[in-house]
Formats: structure tokens, C-alpha cells, sequence
């Protein structure tokens, strides 16, 4: 059933990017205005991006560098190209806890929300949850953490065959990650639990991407 569901999410989610890749790159007659740009990290770190648009969509893909072990090359730099709909200048005025720590250190990772957030959001929540659990899930490329990471509801409902699970159950070795509807912009630990609150629909995907950001050490 995992599969199922992270096939559709992958599915949506190239769908609602609209943007033509090879190998991860913009390509097309439709990508105009490209342009390199760096981000400096807390940490002063600098992380590359090249901006794009398709038609009067803008995106920005990540440059990232991820050391891996590869037949003993233990430290090699792999070069992973990630896209985005926002880049890190577009979010820096959402609130955010430090999580990262609470993240990565888990073994087992459930991301929630309520079932009505599909309708409510035309199916962002989706591509909110696909963005960072995209570098998270061992089964979903990048796969930078390996982390095994599952979907879940809030609240049981008729016909909908998924893990009922709430932030009242999250604990530091299973931590859940809740997408909330909400009034304002932020991300936030309650208690054992980590909630994206957001306010309308694109902003689900501006919470979830500021996440990523931050598990990838950028923000």
C-alpha cells in the first residue's frame, strides 16, 4: 500500500512541477531567464541553485552535494540536482524550530495530515509532503537519508486504507511530521511531534520546502 501511495505522490508531484528535465537539468524552448545564485547557510555554508522558468512558472533546481561510500570511496562528493518551487531567499520570513537533529536522528519517519486536506488544497498537501519526503524515504530518489518513511491520516476514514496516526504518538525514534492547516506560516515541535502549519495551499508547499531546506542543512 506504501508503494502504491508514493508512486501516485511521485506521479503528482512531476505533474504539478511542469517542468521538462534530463538528467535533472532545465531543458526546452520554455526555460528562460536561467541564473546561477548562491544561498549562505547559518553555518556559512554556500549552496548553489540555477533559477528558471517555465512559462511564467518560476523554479529553482539545487545543486547539492552529498558524500556517499561507494565501493570503498568513503567521502566521495555526488553531485544530486533537486528542483523546487521556492528557493531559500522566497521563505526566509517563515518561523521555524530547529528540527533538523529531531529528523535525520530518527529510524522511522510518518508523515500526517487530515484526509480533507486533499480536497481542501487540490492535491498540494501532496506535493508538500512528496518535497521533503523525497530526500528522506529510502525508497524515494535522492534518498540523502535512507530513512524509512511512511503517509499516514490523522483520523480513520471509510473506504481510505492508511495508518491512522496523530502527533500524540510520535516519539523520538518513530517521529511524526503533521501538515496542519492553520493561520499562520511555521514549523514547530509539539511536544514529540514536528507540524508544518500552513495557511492556504501554495503555502503548504513554501512550509514543506523551508523544511527541506533546513534537513539539507541550508536554512
Amino acid at each position: 500500500m506504501k508503494k502504491k501511495i508514493i508512486i501516485f505522490m511521485i506521479v503528482l508531484f512531476l505533474v504539478a512541477f511542469s517542468i521538462p528535465f534530463i538528467n535533472n537539468e532545465l531543458t526546452g524552448n520554455h526555460v528562460l531567464g536561467n541564473g546561477m545564485y548562491n544561498y549562505t547557510s547559518p553555518n556559512n555554508r554556500t549552496f548553489s541553485f540555477e533559477k528558471g522558468f517555465v512559462g511564467e512558472n518560476e523554479r529553482h533546481l539545487l545543486y547539492y552535494y552529498n558524500l556517499v561510500d561507494i565501493g570503498g570511496d568513503v567521502g566521495r562528493k555526488e553531485l544530486i540536482k533537486i528542483p523546487f518551487r521556492y528557493g531559500p531567499y522566497d521563505i526566509e520570513e517563515i518561523h521555524m524550530d530547529n528540527v533538523r537533529k529531531d529528523i535525520i536522528d530518527a529510524e522511522v519517519i510518518y508523515f500526517t495530515r487530515d484526509y480533507n486536506l486533499d480536497r481542501l488544497t487540490d492535491q498540494k498537501d501532496g506535493i508538500a509532503m512528496l518535497t521533503l519526503m523525497r530526500v528522506l524515504d529510502d525508497s524515494t530518489s535522492p534518498d540523502i537519508y535512507k530513512i524509512p518513511t511512511s503517509i499516514a491520516i490523522t483520523e480513520a476514514v471509510d473506504g481510505v486504507d492508511s495508518p491512522v496516526i496523530g502527533c500524540v504518538q510520535s516519539t523520538a525514534e518513530r517521529r511524526i511530521i503533521e501538515l496542519r492547516q492553520g493561520e499562520e506560516n511555521r514549523i514547530y515541535k509539539e511536544g514529540e511531534c514536528i507540524v508544518m502549519e500552513f495557511v492556504t495551499a501554495d503555502d503548504s508547499i513554501k512550509v514543506a520546502t523551508k523544511l527541506t531546506y533546513h534537513v539539507l542543512g541550508i536554512m
